[in-house]
């Protein structure tokens, strides 16, 4: 059997992180999502074809020809590139050509599906996986117990299922031309879903196991936080992590004497990290050749590669390789990229001081009268986050003068270098508190 992967969007909503790298390489618990999803294929299908797009060099190198532990009992893995972003029934045809299977699996890879609910659809030859949850766009239309289309634009309500993008269809769907309504601009799977229910039965099935999807760039904190739990169940802590009997990492060096006063619940660590007179408290996963020294890691905290931690709090945050924050500071509720390095005691604050909801918005740049210089505004179309709790998200290779002080909710693009850090009130008719970060562009 194949998989068709979609993997070709800009992720325009997770930026700054997709600046850099597709939006399926982004890392949760020091993995890849698409990895996740491959991992959910395996044993199912023998191939999958990638439709990719933007950044797909990145996407290919990572994942070469095949998944697994070798090439025979690998997936292998195809790639062809939808080279206009129009839609993703547009991009599910690019794969017409290689399709050699009566049936076939489509799904989304940048959201986290189970094996176990990948394996309910197989027994259909036509089905969508739903998931019941209020106030959500996509609501999946029912009849007598079988699918009769996919409502886009309906919010979900009490009862509704909605899409999660994961399906299972005949191939003989590629038979059936693209076709879009007329104020349409692209070609939907849920068009699809709708020509093909008419035709023959298209089921549903409810999620029962683990799915986790990310529109937003902080949702990849959720979904770090839910896999972290859930190594647990998969892991057997004694002191170090063991998976099958066998010991995951191999050459730390730590002082033995403190190591259960050190090390608490769950705590992945790579090959040749150095641990050093450092409180860790899982679920935990720290990344090879990592240096930690001094520091207070709390629990859902994802440290990738070659990493360098000293004398800092870090909680429920994802940080990206080759990162340093070697000095003094905290980082609380924030996704900090790769190759960053954090100056002495600044510090990404994650929650109001009034309690209150974080809001983000795009960032505002302004022009000074110091040319190349910056002032970089947290202000203008803000999305609720629904969180209490959140800090920075940081795009890749972000550098941070010390002593400064990151409000809740900012997010910084690539490639900067951030000089200061300044909250300030303005009055357009009504008092607005504004972050102002004063920045340089590498």
């Amino acid at each position: 059997m194949q998989a068709v992967l979609l993997a070709a969007g800009e992720g325009e909503r997770c930026k700054p992180l997709t600046e850099t790298k597709p939006k399926s390489l982004l890392k949760v618990a020091n993995k890849p999502i698409i990895e996740y999803n491959l991992d959910a294929l395996s044993g199912f299908v023998d191939e999958v074809i990638i439709v990719v797009g933007h950044l797909k060099d990145k996407l290919e190198m990572r994942l070469g020809n095949y998944y697994g532990t070798d090439y025979y009992s690998g997936i292998k893995i195809r790639y062809v590139t939808q080279t206009e972003q129009l839609g993703t029934w547009h991009a599910l045809m690019q794969a017409k050509p290689f399709i050699r299977s009566d049936k076939i699996v489509v799904m989304n890879t940048d959201d986290f599906y189970s094996k176990s609910d990948v394996e309910k659809l197989l027994k259909y030859e036509n089905a969508v996986l739903g998931k019941g949850e209020v106030g959500k766009k996509g609501v999946i239309v029912i009849g007598s117990d079988l699918v009769k289309g996919i409502d886009e634009r309906a919010i979900s309500k009490d009862n509704e299922l909605v899409n999660t993008g994961l399906y299972v269809f005949t191939g003989a769907v590629f038979d059936i031309p693209l076709f879009k309504p007329e104020n349409q601009k692209e070609y939907y799977l849920t068009d699809l879903v709708g020509l093909v229910a008419k035709e023959k039965d298209f089921h549903c099935e409810v999620i029962e196991d683990l799915y986790l999807s990310v529109s937003y760039p902080w949702d990849l904190l959720e979904m770090n936080k839910k896999i972290l739990k859930g190594l647990k169940k998969e892991f057997n802590f004694r002191g170090m992590p063991f998976r099958n009997n066998k010991p995951l990492a191999h050459s730390i060096r730590y002082d033995e004497r403190e190591l259960k006063n050190t090390l608490k619940d769950l705590v992945i660590i790579g090959d040749g990290c150095e641990i050093v007179n450092s409180a860790i408290e899982g679920p935990v996963i720290i990344g090879e050749n990592c240096k930690i020294h001094s520091a207070y890691i709390r629990p859902y905290t994802a440290i990738g590669d070659n990493c360098i931690i000293g004398c800092v709090e870090i909680k429920n945050s994802i940080i990206g390789d080759k990162t340093k924050i070697p000095h003094s500071g905290y980082v609380g509720d924030s996704v900090i990229g790769d190759g960053c390095n954090i100056g002495a005691g600044t510090k990404f604050m994650n929650q109001r001081i009034d309690k209150h909801i974080v809001k983000v918005g795009r960032a505002v740049m302004v022009e000074t009268k110091l040319g190349d210089i910056k002032k970089l505004i947290g202000y203008g179309e803000k999305i609720n986050t629904g969180l209490e709790k959140l800090g920075a998200i940081v795009g890749d290779n972000v550098s941070f003068a010390g002593g400064l002080t990151i409000q809740p909710g900012m997010i910084i693009s690539t490639n900067l270098e951030v000089l200061a850090s300044i909250l300030f009130e303005i009055d357009y008719g009504e008092p607005k508190k504004l972050n102002m970060l004063v920045i340089k562009e590498k």
